[in-house]
């Protein structure tokens, strides 16, 4: 769960490594089904880019935010602290994109979610430098790591944020090129006579 992150121009960010969030900004996720362990302002990101959102949250300050809005791809499911991993147990449903990010265990929550992933899905776990054994399991499940260190809002420190993909895993870019140009950085694709 996090608070109040946004870019420049107001739009929601989660508040993740900010070289995972330009990347996820770039993927084409419009038909994807999301798997939120852990809401907050990212359910705001991941709604507007998602077909489908569902978001695991047991914190009542972020549940009465998420639920005040009326986001019609979004389904909330309440949860204790402790009950991330039987909730997740729970779904009957298979998601392309399960975002791990509570304030509870995430080991617990990777080792229930992997099962849970798509064939060409991914997985992302927040922190990830902070929850080895969770990232161990992530891998053990035959997922790619891939990891982006980087600053985050709000933080005077670097972070890791990882993605774990499956083997089918393929990114559909959301513009035109994938990545897509860097926030505050120069857009020289266009004129690149190099790469033609």
């Amino acid at each position: 769960a996090d608070g109040g992150n946004a870019l420049g121009s107001g739009e929601p960010i989660p508040l993740m490594s900010y070289a995972f969030v330009e990347y996820a900004m770039g993927l084409d996720l419009s038909d994807w089904d999301v798997l939120e362990i852990g809401g907050g302002q990212s359910t705001l990101f991941w709604t507007a880019r998602a077909r489908s959102v569902v978001t695991l949250e047991h914190h009542p300050q972020w549940l009465a935010q998420i639920r005040g809005r009326g986001i019609a791809n979004l389904r909330i499911v309440d949860v204790t602290q402790d009950g991330y991993a039987k909730a997740i147990g729970a779904l009957d449903e298979e998601f392309d994109l399960i975002v791990i990010d509570p304030a509870a265990n995430r080991l617990r929550c990777a080792e229930a979610a992997a099962p849970k992933l798509r064939p060409g899905g991914a997985i992302v776990l927040d922190n990830s430098d902070w929850y080895p054994n969770a990232a161990a399991a992530l891998r053990a499940c035959d997922l790619i790591q891939i990891d982006f260190a980087d600053f985050r809002g709000d933080r005077h420190y670097r972070c890791c944020t990882s993605m774990f993909l499956h083997p089918a895993f393929r990114p559909r870019p959301r513009g035109p090129s994938l990545p897509a140009p860097v926030l505050g950085g120069k857009d020289a694709a266009a004129g690149n006579l190099w790469d033609r």
